[in-house]
């Protein structure tokens, strides 16, 4: 990553690139479209360049990428696979059949949603022949992760089709997935817009001045749409989060507070558990079992035992008594903003795409000449994809 990072620095000088890891090691397409809920929607980047295993049969990657394409506006640039090694010949060719067949199946969905693709399998097939010193093991630390000399080769293969991306689209007008509004009112403000994220660009006569927000005629701070959930952390010895998907209920408004899952009575060999959770705020909110579902005392999260991680590895002897894993649910958004510059601001990040009113009252100065972007991806439906 440090050296992709560099390498973006030195070609592009003037751009500020805040590079985003939210990977995560042995998860496959079923997974991940859980985990995309806390990992990728709410960090809404500028650029997605994506790769997962699986899910090209039963629906799982396509329920990924058609998600992005209706709850983001994103350029994405989608990799398909390199490849990977067997020992025995005949489960080589195996393999790769399998993956050549995967590798096409991402890169037809890739053309269906309109992404970028990055045919790494091409390019890593190409540089084998070109270098007949190398084969498909020098270039793996074990079966599948590629070791030093791979990672620079996959590195190049990525930063050459971003490069070729860029240059191809650099002449494109703003995206078709950006409305932008210029503000000639005064003070006040209220329109009705169809999206998902909302943008104002200040102009300098706005510095200092304090906005009254407000959102289908609530404060932010009331809007549980408006609420997030970072990652869980992860069970003792483990790197994966401890909860792959955990609910907000839509009916009751969350608490920015840090919740707690105790586990306890952990038996690896019947896989079974108990736990105790409690939020710091609104303190104990119930326990639970290996098997069942959770929902706090309180209505405002829930999730299901299928979800709870903990035994998809092994656990170091030192946690079998017991774990505690956190994550915090908050709201970024606030009823009152200060604009302290002419820095874009983001005022609401939804996420679906739907109908809301905007109202925006200004306690002094004008909005004159400032404008507001509204992000509208396209409204797909992505439950009936399978």
């Amino acid at each position: 990553m440090e050296r992709i990072e560099e390498k973006l620095n030195e070609r592009f000088p003037g751009v500020n690139f805040e590079i985003l890891k939210n990977s995560i090691g042995g998860y496959q397409a079923p997974v991940l479209k859980k985990t995309a809920h806390f990992d990728l929607y709410p960090e809404y980047p500028d650029l997605l360049i994506f790769h997962v295993y699986g899910g090209t049969k039963n629906g799982d990657l396509e329920e990924i990428l058609c998600n992005i394409k209706s709850r983001l506006t994103s350029d994405v640039l989608i990799f398909d696979h390199h490849y990977s090694y067997e020992e025995d010949s005949i489960k080589q060719i195996s393999r790769n059949i399998y993956q050549d067949g995967e590798s096409q199946v991402l890169r037809d969905l890739t053309n269906k949603y309109g992404f970028g693709v990055i045919p790494v399998r091409k390019y890593w097939a190409e540089f084998l022949k070109l270098n007949p010193r190398y084969n498909i093991k020098d270039l793996l630390k074990d079966t599948i992760h590629p070791n030093d000399y791979g990672n620079q080769l996959l590195e190049h293969i990525i930063l050459e089709g971003l490069f070729k991306a860029v240059a191809a689209n650099k002449d494109k007008n703003f995206p078709s997935t950006h409305k932008v509004i210029e503000i000639k009112s005064s003070n006040q403000i209220k329109f009705e817009f169809t999206g998902n994220k909302v943008v104002l660009k200040p102009d300098s006569i706005l510095i200092g001045s304090t906005i009254d927000l407000r959102i289908d005629g609530k404060k932010p701070v009331a809007i549980t749409e408006l609420y997030r959930m970072t990652r869980p952390s992860s069970f003792s010895g483990q790197w994966w989060p401890a909860i792959n998907k955990i609910s907000l209920n839509s009916l009751v408004t969350p608490v920015n507070e840090v919740w707690k899952v105790k586990f306890y009575n952990i038996d690896v060999k019947n896989e079974s558990y108990m736990f105790k959770v409690f939020a710091d705020k609104s303190g104990y909110q119930g326990k639970g079992e290996s098997g069942k579902d959770f929902t706090s005392a309180n209505k405002e999260i829930s999730f299901k035992h299928e979800d709870i991680s903990i035994f998809r590895g092994p656990i170091k002897e030192t946690s079998l008594e017991e774990s505690t894993i956190e994550f915090e649910v908050k709201n970024p958004y606030i009823n009152n903003l200060t604009v302290h510059d002419s820095e874009e601001i983001t005022l609401l990040q939804f996420s679906n795409n739907e109908s809301h009113i905007l109202e925006l009252n200004n306690s002094s100065g004008a909005f004159l000449n400032s404008q507001l972007i509204i992000y509208q991806p396209q409204q797909l439906d992505c439950v009936n994809v399978n």
